[in-house]
């Protein structure tokens, strides 16, 4: 995982402390080139606290990542901030600017809750990006069907068989495929596989989970279950698969699979 930070060095170490290698932290030296590379996307998650530098200009601030960010597919954003009454103030506007998250420097910081927070947060993000080659699929489909795929994505870890996901969708197994089959997706089955693994990859990404540790918060039968459905969908074997691919680039793979006529 790329994170592209604005922090001061107290917080960035504590992101150091919480994210170790594989992952690569970036501290911008400046305001400025900070909005540019988030503007470009090149991160998978940015992390700022938009006092830094100054609490004067927080404003100014926040109306430049504002426009750098308009209108495009963005990396998630989280305001990592003090308390004090410009960061409050700070924290307003990102939430107004669509920020995924706000962490309160000393409060829910600590390495374990940080790297929580961050995994979930990329993870969520790229779970919408991955759903989104389906959308106009999704709502061909009765909205029991379509509540349920969803779900199963959003909530892989709810999902350990194709029955789970015909029932979360008011439907027989056999009923769920033909609806799937009539929008252009591919079978439950594929689908589920495809939720699952996407999971897996977000855990195994933050270099803190280990593919027995995936296996068994994901509901496999054994660790050996999941590295053949790691393999069989990405060709790539478990212990590597978090280093292997970035977020984008494992939505994009997967999103080749969901849809029949990708």
């Amino acid at each position: 995982m790329n994170i592209l930070c604005y922090l001061p060095s107290p917080a960035l170490a504590q992101v150091q402390r919480a994210l170790p290698s594989p992952h690569s932290i970036a501290n911008a030296a400046t305001w400025e080139v900070f909005v540019a590379r988030v503007g470009r996307r090149e991160c998978d998650i940015a992390i700022v606290d938009p006092c830094y530098g100054g609490e004067h200009r927080t404003v100014d601030r926040m109306h430049a990542l504002a426009s750098a960010v308009a209108g495009t597919p963005r990396a998630p954003v989280v305001g990592y901030v003090a308390v004090t009454a410009a960061a409050i103030r700070a924290t307003h506007a990102l939430t107004k600017l669509g920020a995924s998250e706000v962490l309160i420097r000393g409060m829910d910081d600590g390495p374990a809750a940080l790297s929580a927070t961050l995994r979930s947060v990329v993870a969520s993000t790229a779970a919408n990006r991955l759903l989104r080659v389906a959308t106009e699929a999704l709502t061909a489909l009765p909205a029991p069907v379509a509540r349920g795929v969803a779900e199963a994505f959003e909530h892989p870890e709810r999902f350990h068989s194709v029955s789970q996901l015909a029932q979360a969708s008011e439907s027989t197994r056999r009923s769920l495929d033909r609806w799937l089959a009539r929008v252009g997706m591919a079978p439950a089955r594929t689908l589920l596989a495809c939720a699952r693994v996407h999971a897996a990859f977000n855990l195994l990404a933050t270099g803190h989970v280990r593919v027995r540790s995936a296996a068994s918060q994901l509901g496999y039968p054994s660790t050996r279950a999941l590295s053949r459905e790691l393999h069989a969908l990405t060709g790539r074997p478990g212990r590597s698969i978090g280093t292997a691919f970035s977020p984008d680039a494992m939505a994009t793979l997967l999103q080749q699979r969901i849809m029949r006529s990708a």
